[in-house]
């Protein structure tokens, strides 16, 4: 029988498409019970329900989830504190607002009970974006009898961002003062014109996933609906990174030298973590993979010409305030999530932050270096994304700084890295259920709902579930080659002769 129409073009019939209804070995047994999986002779790619669309909605799935979970602390309350008093102060600058004598309910300690915790709301009063251009103003803060001056101490991609943001909300407000468009306390409106960019960003990050995952895009899916989206898409401003980098991995891909560089000049502005990405690069052009040597010059060309760019101004016109991250940084103590922190748990010791530096340095140029050999002696060749990966988790797993929302760096990579959903799956509900213990630690004694020493646990059972997932890639590429069924896509990270002997 004719169509009545002519078909649209099937670009991908020369390929064989993985599909979650028949591959994924979890979504293959839930298919049966919506009608079994795709047929073999189904009109693949000519529907209007395309991959992209469908994981764009699950996509928007997760993040509605993430976004109700951080709900609880965008309360509003009366400025003065409540008559059964709290942990707060409404002199406190995180939770101060002028806005009609309001300010955001935290009291009690809601945001670690409630699991609602995020850095957004608080950063638009506690960081005085609304006072001025960021690393220029100040402010001083008393505390113990002393005066103490601040200033930010993000890194300039992120106060830029974060400054824009509050300049957004206070025309926002005007709006509301002249038209009475609705709207809610500044740091209220902050988060959600933050939350609403975010958002953006994960979308186009799973787009361009979509991209690089060629054939196996519906893979993506375990992106979509990963865990760690869903409790900390909103906690901080990570999800722009995640976004510049991405896009800068398919620009990358697809040998589009300069806009990658670009990309990535303007990641490294706002985190430090996109350096392991590049020096993945670094390490993958070592190992082989079918890139030109004037394709990586004019990449870090212009990333470093975009960072220079973007640091220049502040560099020079607010030096203190700029090296204040850098300074900021060393000095800070080691965060509960990470080695450091839960052995300070256990022990009640108070660790030197100096000597902390030292060993995470050191054990930091260790994981680097036995990764380059790993790389480098594979008789299989590892992707970018591979070594990207095993880059970002080694380091994270030593540094004194593991913030639970740090596994969103890695959710994308794994995703193109790692081929099996289960171990995808069984990692990141890890990553995810470790927001429990981990707000507890910050509960007044009183109001523990687990032993101190739990989270130590916590923090011991992620390790060995990241280290898992790092095997499990390694074990792929120093196991006995498999049988293809089909050809490897060259986009990812091969060169067309190792394409061809794979195959």
């Amino acid at each position: 029988m004719n169509s009545p129409v002519p078909l649209a073009p099937d670009h991908d019939k020369s390929v064989r498409r993985w599909s979650p209804s028949i591959d994924d070995p979890l979504v293959a047994p839930g298919s049966a019970r919506i009608g079994g999986p795709v047929g073999r002779h189904a009109a693949i790619g000519r529907s209007r329900m395309s991959a992209l669309r469908v994981l764009f909605a699950l996509a928007l799935l997760g993040l509605a989830l993430g976004w109700s979970g951080k709900t609880a602390c965008l309360q509003e309350t009366p400025a003065k504190p409540s008559a059964a008093g709290g942990s707060t102060s409404a002199t406190d600058p995180k939770y101060r607002s002028a806005d009609d004598g309001k300010r955001l309910n935290w009291d009690n300690q809601r945001e670690w009970y409630s699991l609602c915790f995020t850095r957004i709301p608080p950063t638009y009063t506690r960081k005085h974006l609304a006072d001025g251009l960021p690393y220029w103003t100040s402010w001083q803060e008393h505390a113990d009898g002393k005066t103490s001056t601040h200033r930010l101490e993000d890194p300039v991609g992120i106060g830029f961002f974060a400054y824009g943001a509050a300049w957004l909300t206070g025309e926002w407000q005007g709006l509301h003062e002249r038209w009475g468009v609705p709207s809610a306390i500044s740091p209220v409106v902050f988060f959600t014109i933050v939350a609403i960019v975010l958002a953006l960003c994960w979308l186009v990050t799973i787009w361009a996933l979509v991209k690089i995952s060629d054939e196996r895009r519906w893979f993506v899916w375990v992106a979509a609906l990963s865990p760690v989206i869903v409790v900390h898409a909103f906690t901080s401003f990570d999800l722009l990174t995640v976004m510049l980098v991405m896009t800068g991995l398919l620009a990358w891909d697809r040998r589009r030298w300069w806009p990658a560089g670009i990309l990535f000049g303007l990641a490294c502005t706002t985190a430090m973590w996109p350096l392991l990405v590049l020096f993945a690069i670094v390490l993958t052009w070592i190992a082989g993979s079918a890139v030109s040597r004037d394709g990586l010059l004019r990449t870090f060309v212009a990333t470093f010409a975009t960072w220079l760019v973007v640091n220049l101004v502040p560099m020079f016109g607010a030096t203190d305030g700029w090296a204040l991250y850098w300074r900021f940084w060393t000095a800070r103590a080691p965060e509960p999530d990470s080695v450091y922190g839960a052995l300070a748990i256990l022990t009640k010791i108070n660790l030197n932050v100096t000597v902390v530096n030292i060993i995470s340095l050191v054990l930091v140029l260790a994981v680097v270096a036995t990764i380059t050999a790993l790389v480098i002696r594979a008789p299989r060749p590892f992707t970018v994304y591979e070594v990207a990966f095993l880059l970002l988790a080694g380091v994270l797993i030593v540094a004194k700084a593991w913030s639970p929302q740090s596994a969103l760096w890695l959710v994308p990579l794994a995703v193109l890295a790692v081929r099996s959903s289960r171990v995808l799956m069984a990692w990141m509900l890890v990553e995810a259920l470790t927001w429990v213990p981990r707000a507890g630690v910050f509960l007044a004694a009183d109001h523990h709902w687990l032993p101190p020493q739990f989270y130590p646990l916590a923090v011991v059972i992620r390790i060995i579930a990241v280290v898992g997932v790092c095997l499990h890639i390694v074990w792929e590429h120093y196991d006995e080659p498999a049988e293809l069924d089909e050809p490897l896509p060259p986009h990812m990270g091969r060169s067309p002769s190792q394409v061809a002997s794979a195959s």
